[in-house]
């Protein structure tokens, strides 16, 4: 269907065309079986009339008088298209000039549903008067009737197709006006600048209309968060990318001008430009992270999985950054399934186990936990490291945002994306991140609770 106006102005068409057609056929059918009643009726009123006339005649035994003249004259009428016969048992008493000196119709006490024969051509309709011992059958061509009806119905149906016209062009007119506010939408949106994603007016729309401008308004709101992110995410990593790029530039400055410096000094540089390359690597990684697991991004593969094996897989890929600070950790609890992405929730896991072991000191203690309550799974990651103020903690989920900025108390270097990425993927399953102390630890106690079951596209 390329035009909704040409589809209905011919569905409408059509529709009128066929009805009257099959009114016309009714019509036709009705009329038809009025006329052959009709018909039978005065065959019958004119044959019971000559019955009469003959009866009297006879009685009478007048040859000459006026009963005679008009029983001659009621001849008269029976012409071409009509005829009859007078029969006294299997004596013809008296016939019409065009009927036929053997019996017309043979006669039956059951009147047949159609009293038609062929007679000298064409098609004839016959009726039955008995008055015993007399039986009279009178017949008329049956195309006096048909050709009246035709002419009837003819006459009915041709101003119908005269006005059919006149009705197209109403209809044209209609349709017309009826998609005219889906025209003036069409209009607006194609007169808009391609930066203006502002939400159009639906007040002045019909219902029909309104449903497909709040669609639009929505995509709009969609187009205008995601263009949003795009502009942040660009910013972002053009500031996070500057300064280890910056520091690579300083080093390797460094390294041409002190080309025939100590081998200790060398060493120390190569140290400084492999700290700043990996910093920079990892903040593409997490980058790329962040934007991997955006709403507009992100593909969900859902499956059945365990968060405890997920959590103790995670754990042995981050062992040897553990192992290396002499840090013990602890995975307690026991197998819980839940409906998720297998990759989103082993980066979630992997993002706060590798933050919790990057901020806790050496020796320090990690614990995760993952629990069922009823429809929900709690997943736990605690940590003994020094924590997040109360009134920072609304901000950390923020893209970039570090406590104390790139001078954290810990040393540590990042990219502050850790935890919005963490949220992302949280979000996206349905789950809900939330910052609190540690109670046993003294940490960081990160919460993310699951439902168990749920429909990762509907939380896009």
């Amino acid at each position: 269907m390329k035009s909704i106006r040409n589809f209905l102005i011919v569905v409408l068409l059509s529709v009128i065309c066929l009805v009257n057609f099959v009114g016309a056929l009714h019509g036709y059918q009705r009329s038809m079986s009025t006329a052959e009643l009709l018909l039978s009726r005065q065959l019958q009123d004119k044959g019971e009339l000559l019955l009469a006339f003959h009866r009297h005649s006879d009685k009478k035994n007048i040859t000459n008088n006026g009963l005679k003249i008009e029983l001659e004259q009621l001849e008269q009428w029976f012409e071409d298209d009509l005829l009859f016969q007078i029969w006294h048992g299997e004596t013809l008493l008296k016939r019409s000039e065009n009927a036929p000196q053997q019996p017309f119709a043979e006669y039956s006490q059951q009147r047949l549903a159609t009293q038609q024969r062929y007679y000298r051509g064409t098609q004839w309709h016959y009726e039955f008067v008995v008055d015993e011992p007399l039986v009279l059958v009178v017949a008329q061509q049956q195309g006096h009737y048909s050709n009246l009806v035709e002419t009837m119905i003819v006459e009915s149906i041709l101003p119908i197709i005269w006005v059919l016209p006149i009705i197209g062009l109403l209809i044209w007119w209609v349709v017309k006006y009826g998609l005219s506010p889906l025209h003036r939408l069409a209009a607006i949106l194609r007169l808009r600048n391609d930066r203006d994603l502002t939400a159009l007016n639906q007040s002045h729309y019909p219902v029909e209309i309104s449903t497909v401008v709040v669609a639009i308004n929505q995509l709009l709101a969609r187009l205008q968060l995601a263009l949003g992110r795009e502009r942040r995410f660009a910013a972002d990593a053009a500031h996070e990318l500057r300064t280890p790029l910056a520091a690579l530039k300083v080093n390797l400055h460094n390294l041409r001008r002190d080309l025939t410096s100590s081998p200790e000094q060398r060493q120390t540089i190569m140290d400084a430009l492999e700290s700043s390359v990996d910093r920079m690597s990892h903040s593409i990684e997490q980058i790329l992270a962040l934007h991997r697991f955006s709403p507009e991004q992100f593909t969900s593969n859902v499956q059945l999985c365990d968060l405890t094996q997920l959590a103790r897989d995670s754990i042995a890929e981050c062992y040897p950054l553990i192992e290396n600070k002499q840090q013990s950790i602890a995975l307690q609890g026991s197998s819980c399934e839940i409906d998720g992405d297998k990759f989103g929730l082993s980066t979630l896991l992997r993002n706060l186990i590798d933050n919790a072991s990057k901020y806790t000191p050496v020796a320090g203690q990690i614990t995760v936990t993952v629990t069922r309550d009823s429809d929900q799974v709690i997943l736990t990651v605690e940590d003994s490291g020094p924590g997040i103020a109360e009134d920072q903690r609304p901000q950390v989920t923020a893209r970039f945002y570090r406590v104390g900025g790139d001078r954290h108390r810990s040393g540590v270097t990042g990219s502050g994306l850790g935890l919005s990425i963490t949220e992302s993927i949280a979000q996206l399953h349905g789950g809900e991140l939330s910052l609190q102390r540690s109670t046993k630890l003294g940490g960081l106690c990160c919460k993310i609770t699951f439902p168990v079951r749920q429909n990762l596209e509907a939380n896009r």
